[in-house]
């Protein structure tokens, strides 16, 4: 798949659109070459000088705060440079045509191109990811524990941008088999092509998702997130070994996903807490909706959770049978009366990543609906200030039919 990536005038690629990247390296991040990984890449005592250059500086507020996005959770620290400084290896923000950056270090004067058209501050701690050496979300080669990937959905001469890395390439920051089903928060700066699927050559429909989250509760969620996500840290935290000094790192474990951080203590992800992360929670922090593992009432009144989006999980053992019943749906007729729409239900009930759209008033109230089997998701969509509440009685069976 390398034959269909575009080379560059000086001999560099344009690696899925915001990566450059030379020949060897993209040799090493398809395992063609084993003689580096991306160790091979890293900053020496995770410090990395910069320069702003002075085509950019009206953006150097942004990029500053981008940094400091990182520094919080990480033992990254990057130092910018004063005119009467001299290195030969630093980071150098300039004006360009697009937004770019090298992966990891280059050596040198390396470049993190900043585009003069309208650029999402959102976008700095991405390019800044990548100088640090981290790869796109849907390319790492561990993405198959956190990530589907839909490759029919995309045009033959544009999957090289869903080409998962070597494995021989990911010495560090590879994911091992997560310790929990429902995995962890996956949100992602180092996501682009999901956030913007034009930036892969093509417009990505509705029903025609690339990337889909194994854990199927995050199914509607955003995956680029403002700031690095769980992932991100963690990868980044572990690439240049952030807890190395810390004395309890062999006597400390983490469970459930978590991390010994580079202050010593366990870094949860967002579906566990405790010291060791050892505790599961049924809610998804940041989330509005549960995971549902018992018969159950849910009572919903939008104005108190000042969400667009909710999402239940009910969940059953293997061999019951998951349902549910709408007892009661308020609504303002006023604001949301029939044809309207902009309230809206999706009942997965028989696939977990796709199911039935339904408007508000489309929704039989006191009927129960079954699902195929022991799982049922239910997502609710509306205005955050939507004057809607409603009632259902979710419950689990004995065995499947």
């Amino acid at each position: 798949m390398m034959k269909n990536i575009h080379r560059l005038a000086n001999g560099d690629y344009l690696y899925q659109r915001d990566i450059r990247i030379g020949e060897k390296q993209l040799r090493q991040l398809y395992g063609v070459d084993e003689s580096g990984d991306e160790r091979s890449y890293l900053w020496p005592n995770a410090s990395i000088p910069y320069k702003i250059g002075r085509k950019v500086t009206q953006f150097a507020d942004q990029i500053r705060s981008a940094m400091k996005q990182w520094e919080k959770s990480t033992c990254v620290r990057f130092h910018e440079l004063r005119k009467a400084a001299h290195t030969s290896d630093y980071v150098n923000f300039v004006r360009a045509h697009w937004a770019y950056s090298y992966l990891g270090k280059q050596g040198g004067r390396q470049r993190i191109g900043v585009p003069s058209t309208y650029f999402p501050d959102t976008h700095y701690a991405h390019l800044l990811g990548h100088a640090m050496g981290l790869r796109h979300t849907q390319a790492a080669a561990d993405r198959d524990v956190n990530f589907l990937v839909a490759r029919h959905s995309v045009p033959s001469r544009y999957r090289y941008n869903y080409d998962s890395e070597g494995e021989s390439y990911a010495s560090r920051t590879r994911l091992l088999g997560l310790e929990s089903e429902s995995g962890f928060d996956w949100n992602s700066a180092m996501d682009y092509l999901a956030q913007d699927p034009g930036a892969a050559g093509y417009v990505e429909a509705e029903d025609d998702k690339v990337l889909y989250p194994m854990d199927p509760f995050y199914l509607h969620q955003t995956l680029h997130t403002e700031e690095p996500g769980f992932i991100d840290i963690k990868k980044l935290n572990m690439l240049y070994r952030c807890n190395e000094r810390c004395s309890n790192l062999k006597s400390t474990r983490c469970f459930h996903g978590g991390y010994l951080g580079p202050s010593c203590t366990c870094v949860c992800p967002a579906d566990a807490i405790g010291d060791h992360c050892e505790h599961k929670t049924a809610t998804k922090k940041g989330m509005c909706g549960e995971v549902i593992t018992e018969n159950a009432t849910v009572h919903f009144t939008a104005s108190e959770h000042g969400s667009s989006h909710c999402t239940w999980w009910i969940r059953g053992p293997e061999g019951s049978r998951t349902g549910l019943t709408f007892t009661s749906i308020s609504v303002d007729n006023a604001r949301h009366g029939p044809g309207s729409c902009d309230l809206q239900f999706e009942l997965r009930s028989h696939d977990m990543y796709k199911g039935e759209r339904l408007c508000w008033y489309e929704i039989s109230k006191a009927t129960a609906v079954y699902a195929r089997g022991h799982d049922f998701l239910i997502d609710y969509f509306g205005p955050v200030d939507a004057n809607f509440n409603f009632t259902l009685a979710a419950f689990i069976v004995g065995t499947t039919e």
